[in-house]
């Protein structure tokens, strides 16, 4: 059973102050990560959506799969097989703009990983100066004197903003090549993850709608059920989909054909547009998903390199990422490179920013408990280990190397 944020919390509380730190910094990691994650599922699903080119090559991929079930179809798992053989080898609809939103994206996010080194620097140096303060902030306690202290180390860490972590030569161009491979790397792997769930799909909406009758008001309420179980089993069985997630795809359908009960044509259509509708979903679900573990495993991949005790990092992960998803949002303004908030009466507020942060939460499918989860299976050691990331894990432990010194001097001046 999964722990609630509370006991996450609590936990991170009685694991010291590095669980603490990595609480912390992690919360922004999340924050910036999730962002991303809801700005790819957002673009995608809006391009399959709404631009004619990717409705055009969905749509040919449903006509051709209907052509394939007989017009008198029998049994539903041999119509599910013909459908599917006749589109599975067909372009995927997606392709393209899976390629083209999560290489600019994850290319783009990658931009951050010297801001998350210099966060994990002053996160680590405030929770050793101030470990009741970093612990209260780390179980969501939200205090405005406490937020004020951390963004004084952080200041403190980077005095003169992302200047300070700017890159020259070989090391920049090192950088952008690196950012540019990894970024079509993970398109490349969202886009061909999404091949099979239009094909598969689009089967499906093919059986649907050859079952369709003309008047199909009693065939929805007492046939159709049972056909949607066929269905699903048919799907799980071919396609090897686990069978809670086979049975969304039938009832997605299912659904939408009863708003028509009396007319089998505007039943069929509605099953089709609801089939549509689900694949483009999973499609910009799967990007969001690639995107996210990506940029999550390289942030995470850094954190563990730069760690003072990677081993002790390792066992405490879990705990800090439960931790950091309960987090106060408002603590982004803390780590933040472009103004020196005033903490005296309230946590500083900025409506665009705030509103964006609950757009792309919202686009990105999952709650941040949710995304914690995810990041939790992420192979962030693989990610910092493989000589193709190296210069980006570079770029991150400079940023949090050059980011200590600093942030220890501010942590003195206030202890004094």
């Amino acid at each position: 059973m999964a722990r609630s944020r509370g006991a996450w919390a609590r936990a991170a509380g009685s694991e010291g102050p590095d669980v603490s730190a990595m609480a912390l910094s992690m919360s922004v990691t999340l924050r910036r990560t999730i962002e991303m994650a809801g700005a790819v599922r957002d673009l995608v699903y809006r391009k399959l959506a709404e631009e004619p080119p990717f409705i055009d090559e969905t749509a040919k991929m449903f006509i051709e799969a209907r052509r394939a079930v007989p017009r008198a179809p029998d049994e539903v798992g041999g119509d599910f097989a013909a459908a599917l053989a006749a589109v599975k080898n067909m372009p995927d609809p997606a392709a393209d703009a899976i390629l083209e939103v999560v290489d600019e994206e994850v290319e783009g996010s990658m931009s951050y990983l010297a801001y998350y080194g210099a966060s994990q620097a002053a996160a680590e140096t405030f929770a050793a100066a101030f470990p009741d303060e970093a612990a209260d902030l780390a179980a969501g306690h939200t205090r405005p004197d406490h937020l004020g202290m951390l963004a004084r180390v952080f200041r403190g860490a980077v005095p003169r903003g992302p200047a300070d972590w700017s890159m020259s030569g070989p090391v920049r161009a090192a950088f952008r090549r690196d950012s540019s491979i990894v970024a079509s790397r993970t398109a490349g792997e969202a886009a061909g993850e999404c091949n099979p769930t239009f094909a598969t799909i689009a089967a499906a909406q093919a059986v649907m709608v050859a079952y369709m009758p003309d008047h199909p008001r009693e065939y929805l309420r007492r046939a159709a059920p049972s056909i949607c179980g066929e269905l699903s089993a048919a799907i799980s069985s071919q396609m090897g989909i686990p069978l809670d997630l086979a049975l969304r795809i039938p009832a997605a359908m299912l659904d939408g054909a009863r708003q028509y009960p009396d007319d089998g044509d505007e039943a069929a259509r509605e099953a089709a547009v609801r089939a549509f509708g689900l694949a483009n979903l999973w499609a910009s679900h799967r990007a969001a998903h690639a995107a996210f573990c990506t940029a999550y495993s390289l942030a995470a991949g850094g954190a563990w390199t730069a760690a003072p005790d990677r081993d002790r990092f390792e066992s405490v992960h879990g705990v800090a990422l439960g931790a950091a998803a309960g987090v106060d949002q408002i603590i982004h303004y803390a780590f933040d490179v472009r103004e020196d908030y005033s903490w005296d009466d309230e946590p500083p507020f900025e409506p665009i920013e705030e509103d964006t942060w609950r757009v792309f939460l919202g686009s990105s499918g999952r709650t941040i408990a949710g995304w914690a989860e995810v990041a939790r299976e992420v192979d962030y050691r693989a990610a910092a280990t493989s000589p193709e990331n190296a210069s980006l894990i570079g770029v991150y432990t400079r940023a949090y190397d050059g980011a200590l010194k600093g942030a220890g001097r501010a942590a003195l001046e206030m202890r004094r």
